[in-house]
């Protein structure tokens, strides 16, 4: 790592206008994994930003006696910027990303860093926390913006934990385990004002499980895996569990997630012992590009986000980002599939955009209490979302 003098000199000259601004900015770390003595483990840091950046610093901080971070690597997303490292203290890891000749960070959302790790020959299998502190982000005329950060873990083979990770689009729950695995069962805890669970799948991890869950109330979901064939979810790491969801609300946000009441038996149906791992989700509104880890650009062209407040009793706001500009019509449809209401027909230009629905159909009836379909169309795309009134 390259360790500079004017570490803290460069930075005081790029961070220390304290301007604040409204969009919001996610920096995560994602979980690493590795043996007792083995090297060059990667644990990526991932930033998730709404507007170009000028740069940002960072320090994480680690068990120091345990792993050590040999080298950082800058990802595809700040090729041409500038990397300064120091660790003056071990275990304080501090990291500042910026470029004076004007380069910038695009809005996206994608691997920024890439630390590599190596873990002691004395360690014994654990979960480190890597934890962030002093983040502070720049915007490109050199203010402080506004950013949360959430932390990661390395887990060092030889444990059974069951982890929910860092992420942004999906709950990804991922398990390590020792011994082969004959069915899982857990409570998942979430926010209900800031998500809405739509779909839990299995993962090629666990396809050879049968899932059932239940959300039992808004905020709680209970998952069970298991096989009445005597299948198992094999010794390694990985995801079994994916949740997809659904936002109540318009912006982006940071909500913790929380695992409960974790049932873990082997192959035999015999209870085992597993740690678990909460995390802070990062939900963020979709940016006008998505960075793939290969580098690639993926463009999105709308954004369809839940209803709110949902649900509704007089009227609703329907919140629609759109990334290129698009006919876009967007109607309401009864759980039959008939038309009742056309709230949007014409051309949209590129932006964030809203409609409210009073709840009547297109002849000025008021609804019924009952479940109803609200679809965006897109040019050829389409999305559609439910919604619920109340009367």
């Amino acid at each position: 790592m390259r360790n500079k003098s004017v570490f803290i000199i460069i930075g005081l000259l790029l961070f220390f206008n304290a301007l604040a601004y409204a969009q919001e900015n996610f920096l995560w770390i994602e979980d690493g994994f590795g043996t007792v003595g083995s090297h060059n483990n990667p644990v990526n840091i991932i930033l998730a930003n709404e507007s170009e950046l000028g740069g940002f610093q960072v320090e994480i901080k680690y068990d120091a006696a345990v792993i050590a971070i040999d080298s950082v690597i800058a990802a595809d997303r700040i090729p041409v910027m500038d990397l300064y490292c120091n660790e003056s203290i071990p275990g304080h890891l501090k990291i500042l990303v910026l470029d004076l000749a004007g380069q910038r960070i695009s809005p996206g959302v994608g691997t920024i860093l890439q630390l590599n790790v190596s873990v002691s020959p004395d360690a014994s299998p654990q979960a480190i926390n890597l934890s962030f502190d002093n983040v502070v982000i720049s915007s490109c005329e050199g203010g402080t913006l506004a950013g949360v950060s959430s932390d990661g873990y390395f887990i060092i083979k030889g444990i059974n934990i069951l982890r929910i990770r860092n992420g942004y689009h999906k709950f990804l729950v991922d398990l390590y385990n020792e011994v082969a695995i004959g069915g899982v069962q857990f409570t998942l805890n979430y926010n209900p004002v800031v998500f809405s669970v739509d779909t839990i799948l299995v993962t090629s991890r666990s396809d050879v499980m049968t899932l059932n869950y239940s959300e039992l109330q808004p905020g709680e979901v209970t998952v069970l895996l298991y096989s009445l064939g005597r299948d198992s979810i094999l010794v390694g790491a990985g995801t079994i569990v994916e949740v997809l969801f659904d936002t109540t609300g318009a912006v982006s946000k940071v909500s913790p997630l929380h695992l409960q009441d974790v049932v873990v038996t082997n192959a035999s149906g015999e209870v085992i012992e597993v740690g678990s791992l909460d995390c802070n989700y990062s939900f963020w509104v979709p940016p006008i590009t998505l960075i793939s880890e290969t580098g690639s650009h993926a463009r999105l062209d709308f954004y369809l986000h839940q209803n709110y407040p949902n649900p509704f009793n007089n009227e609703t706001t329907i919140q629609y980002q759109i990334f290129k500009s698009s006919y876009v019509v967007i109607k309401i449809f009864n759980m039959l599939g008939e038309e009742l209401r056309t709230l949007v027909n014409e051309q949209k230009g590129v932006g964030s955009h809203t409609i409210n629905w009073d709840g009547k159909d297109n002849s000025g009836n008021s609804l019924s209490s009952g479940v109803y379909i609200y679809s965006l169309q897109a040019d050829e795309l389409r999305k559609t979302r439910r919604l619920l009134l109340l009367r």
